[in-house]
């Protein structure tokens, strides 16, 4: 089966590509370095995005929760065809607060697109995977929101898929750093999702690999690959007792020094720490 990964730049100079990868079918480094551009493993996904490397300062705050009974999930019309080619996904920025490191963040309409009638239905009917941000889903959404999110995102027979920041920080490095918000914040986002009637099917890691190995900026753990990747896999193995048939992807920036070497052999890792 072949893949591409399809490369944009935006007007931020940002490069994007994205690619799933089939079980079973997972190439070595050597085998990368040759097909840059083109990926063949499964279940890791891997995209890359450049970013300002700047890592989050803010400890965000759980929004107010009214009583309300647990949704029961709402079934997709048709199941999303995960092995679809091109897989187009979706993932607009909600509104979050700002900070010094964040001065700007999402859209004001964000909850426009899941009213009903929405201006995008075309493009709707196209997209495969629609992806919330973590933070979101954990602590400014509110009930009524999530749920009105996860259900339109289901009616419309998209795939759920949440973005997450899977370390946790030791006492020495990592707080307030992207990528370590750990499994307390993975369950609490399970338990939100669940609650508001959503099926949590895929989770696009935070950076991991940048921000826990390449980061050398402040709180930077410098962890050695198995390192990275033996928590990795912890959590994606915490994240699956809840959602047996969850797939599990990546996110990472592009900067100096991240090459395809690099990128590959963090691949190589994760996949023997996970065993697949």
């Amino acid at each position: 089966m072949r893949r591409q990964v399809h490369v944009r730049r935006d007007p931020l100079a940002a490069a994007y590509a994205f690619a799933v990868m089939p079980e079973g079918r997972r190439p070595g480094a050597a085998t990368m370095r040759q097909r840059v551009g083109r990926w063949s493993a499964l279940p890791l996904a891997l995209t890359l995005v450049a970013c300002t490397g700047t890592p989050p300062t803010a400890s965000p705050t759980m929004p107010a929760s009214t009583p309300a009974v647990t949704a029961q999930p709402t079934a997709a019309p048709t199941p999303p065809d995960l092995a679809a080619r091109p897989l187009i996904w979706f993932a607009p920025l909600p509104p979050m607060p700002t900070d010094a490191g964040r001065p700007f963040i999402g859209s004001e309409d964000f909850m426009a697109l899941f009213e009903p009638g929405a201006a995008w239905a075309t493009a709707a009917e196209r997209t495969h995977v629609f992806k919330l941000y973590g933070e979101w889903v954990a602590y400014h959404a509110t009930d009524a929101e999530l749920r009105t999110a996860v259900q339109e995102i289901a009616r419309r027979g998209m795939a759920l898929a949440v973005e997450m920041g899977p370390l946790d920080p030791p006492p020495e490095c990592g707080h307030g750093v992207e990528s370590f918000a750990g499994i307390d914040e993975g369950q609490l986002i399970s338990r939100r999702i669940r609650r508001a009637g959503g099926r949590l099917q895929v989770i696009a890691l935070d950076e991991p690999y940048y921000f826990a190995h390449v980061y050398a900026g402040e709180r930077a753990c410098g962890w050695p690959l198995e390192q990275v990747a033996e928590a990795v896999a912890g959590f994606t193995a915490a994240m699956r007792e809840e959602w047996p048939e969850l797939l599990v992807g990546d996110t990472e920036p592009m900067p100096v020094p991240v090459t395809s070497d690099g990128l590959a052999a963090w691949l190589d890792a994760y996949a023997a720490a996970a065993g697949e």
